[in-house]
């Protein structure tokens, strides 16, 4: 996948639920997190 920018990071990747911290950390796919 493509890194993100400062941004795009701010934006919850809803389309396949992947979510960043607001300074582009990658935290993991939501169903991950369950």
């Amino acid at each position: 996948k493509r890194l993100l920018g400062p941004i795009a990071s701010k934006l919850l990747r809803l389309e396949d639920m992947e979510v960043y911290l607001l300074d582009g950390t990658y935290i993991g796919k939501a169903g991950d997190l369950e």
